[in-house]
């Protein structure tokens, strides 16, 4: 019997597929040329400008997109891409007029994606296994744990579950935080935060909730905002954060650290709440006791 003729495998001489040539932008002769170019990941087909305006000339990328439109033929138009966007090479398509430049290599030149972010670290990395320090001995690891965790328990209460939060912890400091973040700070009712498992807090965040919460509310309200976006279960990502404002991911990593170094700062100057296992309220009182005398 005959085998059957469809299943044939090619021969050593059988042609193959030519890779795709790549050239630098920088050696396209030609502007408004619809080309191929790469963005991220993918491929579009996009056209090249370049704007003049009292001796300073300016470059942007448009997208070309089709337009069909029923009864009339097909028409294409272009939208400028974002400035953030980085466009490094491109490729010719049918047509193209003039000969080509030198391709150029991709690997170890074009750099159109930033390298992945880690991912986020899991829940249990937020714990500490020492015992809380006191100021001026906190390092910056301990306080951006304890902080993380304070905003976590009250983020559960606010969540409508079982407030877990300490009692009586609308008094003094708990207060004082609230008023500060209502005053500087608009909250969405329409707001739909990002799922995750639910969080539960222990024994020892509720006794730390109000010295953590006290040195939180000692930021600035930018410094609260990206230690609230990481404090989310999950976090927020800082590729996210930045893409929010629209700046890049080191952008918000370096925001912040600073923001953490600013809080550790607070943490470890002297004040008049008492830090985790000390004594200063009391001594406050004495003082005053001796003024008084």
């Amino acid at each position: 019997m005959k085998g059957n003729s469809n299943n044939t495998t090619p021969t050593a001489g059988a042609p193959t597929a030519k890779p795709k040539c790549w050239y630098a932008t920088r050696d396209l002769a030609h502007d408004d040329l619809d080309v191929v170019v790469l963005v991220g990941e993918g491929e579009i087909v996009a056209r090249r400008k370049t704007i003049s305006r009292r001796r300073e000339s300016s470059t942007i990328w448009c997208a070309r997109e089709i337009v069909r439109e029923p009864g009339r033929p097909t028409r294409y138009r272009y939208r400028d891409l974002p400035p953030h966007l980085q466009i490094t090479c491109w490729r010719p398509l049918a047509g193209f007029p003039g000969p080509l430049p030198a391709p150029t290599h991709l690997t170890g030149e074009v750099k159109w994606q930033t390298p992945p972010e880690p991912p986020a670290p899991p829940t249990d990395e937020l714990d500490w296994p020492h015992e809380y320090a006191e100021a001026p001995h906190i390092t910056a690891r301990e306080v951006e744990i304890r902080v993380l965790r304070a905003l976590r328990t009250d983020g559960s209460a606010a969540e409508g579950g079982v407030d877990v939060r300490p009692a009586g912890y609308r008094d003094s400091v708990a207060i004082l935080a609230r008023n500060h973040l209502v005053a500087d700070e608009f909250v969405d009712a329409n707001y739909i935060g990002p799922v995750g498992e639910a969080w539960e807090p222990t024994r020892r965040d509720r006794s730390d909730y109000l010295q953590a919460m006290a040195w939180f509310t000692k930021l600035t309200a930018a410094q609260r905002g990206i230690i609230k976006d990481r404090s989310l279960n999950p976090p927020y990502s800082f590729r996210l954060i930045g893409e929010r404002a629209s700046k890049s991911a080191e952008w918000a990593r370096k925001r912040y650290r600073r923001a953490i170094a600013a809080v550790t700062k607070v943490a470890n100057a002297v004040t008049g709440v008492a830090q985790a296992g000390g004594n200063q309220g009391s001594g406050g009182l004495h003082n005053s006791d001796r003024k008084s005398r």
